[in-house]
């Protein structure tokens, strides 16, 4: 994926230059599997064919991947599940504070 380098190119690069063009190789080729899975997508929806979501998380595990190793993306998603979790007791306890508040102004109505 990386394409043709001459190779007096690759002897003059820095590690940091090495590691940039690995990193534009490997986004490329996601782009193309990204590509791949918008015509999945459209063909899916064509003929209503099955689900692709399982498609759609690996392309972003892989592309989250390509700049940490395989431990922080996996806290990145324990850190993410718990803010979900967080969001959603604090939405319920709005929720109910408002039912109450509601019964309550109901109450004095009567």
């Amino acid at each position: 994926m990386i394409g043709y380098v001459p190779l007096d190119d690759l002897l003059y690069m820095t590690l940091k230059e090495w590691e940039l063009m690995i990193k534009g190789a490997r986004h490329k080729r996601l782009d193309a599997l990204e590509d791949l899975r918008l015509q999945a997508v459209m063909y899916a929806r064509m003929t209503n064919g099955k689900d692709i979501k399982d498609i759609n998380r690996k392309l972003e595990k892989e592309r989250a991947l390509i700049n940490q190793t395989e431990g922080s993306y996996e806290l990145d998603q324990k850190k993410k599940k718990w803010e979900r979790k967080e969001i959603r007791k604090i939405q319920y306890q709005k929720l109910q504070e408002w039912l109450d508040e509601r019964e309550k102004r109901n109450k004095r109505k009567e």
